[in-house]
């Protein structure tokens, strides 16, 4: 691995709350800035919502919000994506 990911995976280690802003969307998820210049926070579709309703593109967050999220894990590809979760249930400790 190189240093930048390790860094990276020091700073937002998994459960870690921290402030994001939608930057784009996709059918997929929403893409974030988390403050750093080559990486992106991901909040895959399926973090939107605890049931199983279905999540439309149109439920995201607009671009420029501001979200408070928990770090799920960090890609150790070229990817350099930290994903993200905002369903409520994750807040509980």
């Amino acid at each position: 691995m190189n240093n930048k990911y390790e860094i990276i995976k020091e700073k937002y280690p998994p459960n870690t709350i921290i402030e994001c802003i939608v930057v784009n969307q996709f059918p997929f998820g929403v893409f974030t800035d988390i403050g750093d210049s080559e990486y992106k926070g991901l909040i895959p579709i399926i973090e939107f919502s605890d049931n199983t309703e279905k999540v439309l593109i149109t439920d995201f967050p607009q671009i420029g919000t501001k979200l408070k999220a928990i770090v799920l894990g960090i890609t150790e590809d070229d990817r350099k994506q930290v994903y993200l979760s905002i369903k409520p249930s994750k807040f509980i400790n």
